[in-house]
């Protein structure tokens, strides 16, 4: 059986037409994991339904962790967009993060964002058609795997383009993730790349060779939460690292930023050059 999850900011779309939906959903034996969107009064605040049909006290921490789980469920997020689409951003980012198939639904006078231009989409009206058009998709996705995590560059790169509305979508990247994706990024550019076989001993992730007139350049990828900075006692471990390599160049890649001190301390370097890379900076070079 199909398990869908619907994201979409109440009251912004015609509950005759949730209505039909649904009847044609449980037609089809398609589960609807938060299916209180189905039940609940058209103007009830979109947070406050899951408030109460989660039964918590809260509507941040708990809450978000309880639609999480719903998603992480899913064999695929349907999302609706109108011209309000705050938990919508939220969500996308959240499973997108998860590497969960993902179908945007909007009328023909909405905008879709850049960054989910290659998302899979339907613009319509929202009658009958649009109804049969869900249930095709749906019934075209396959179950969910058992170990469902990004595996597709492009929706990786997506990800970090939604970053700019929702800081906290990139919680959602295991570090090891984050690091895989970055060396895949640079291998994709045709650069010769090394991974760090010897961590133990030398603290960096993988080595470039002739990155632009760089001979040898090494390069650390941490992946902290949104809220963690990286020190400068970090980046001092680092040009360590280079030194002891005899590289001429690291790039530090952080998607949370830097101390200023940590700043500070990598413009003021007379030897080898050391980048700092922040998410924006990420975006920026990856193509």
């Amino acid at each position: 059986m199909k398990k869908v999850y619907f994201s979409y900011s109440l009251g912004k779309i015609n509950p005759t037409f949730l209505k039909s939906l649904e009847n044609e959903l449980k037609c089809y034996e398609i589960q609807v994991l938060n299916r209180e969107v189905f039940n609940s009064d058209y103007y009830v605040d979109h947070y406050n339904i899951y408030k109460d049909n989660f039964q918590i006290d809260s509507t941040n921490a708990d809450l978000a962790n309880s639609m999480q789980n719903l998603i992480n469920k899913c064999d695929l997020l349907i999302a609706f967009l109108t011209d309000t689409n705050y938990n919508v951003i939220f969500e996308l980012g959240y499973a997108l993060g998860k590497g969960k198939k993902i179908l945007l639904v909007s009328d023909e006078n909405v905008k879709i964002p850049n960054a989910l231009e290659n998302v899979r989409y339907i613009r319509s009206k929202y009658n009958d058609n649009l109804i049969y058009d869900i249930i095709n998709y749906i019934e075209s996705v396959e179950d969910i795997q058992e170990n469902n995590k990004i595996n597709d560059y492009e929706d990786f790169k997506r990800l970090l383009t939604l970053y700019v509305n929702d800081q906290n979508v990139l919680d959602q990247i295991e570090p090891n993730e984050f690091e895989d994706f970055i060396y895949e990024w640079f291998k994709k550019q045709g650069i010769n790349s090394y991974r760090n076989e010897n961590s133990v001993d030398v603290d960096y992730d993988f080595l470039l060779t002739d990155y632009y007139h760089y001979k040898k350049t090494l390069v650390e990828v941490k992946k902290y939460n949104s809220n963690s900075k990286v020190s400068v006692g970090k980046i001092q471990q680092f040009l360590g690292a280079i030194y002891f390599c005899e590289a001429d160049h690291g790039i530090f890649i952080s998607s949370s930023g830097y101390t200023k001190s940590a700043i500070n301390f990598a413009k003021a370097l007379n030897g080898p050059k050391i980048e700092l890379w922040d998410i924006e900076e990420i975006i920026k070079n990856l193509h």
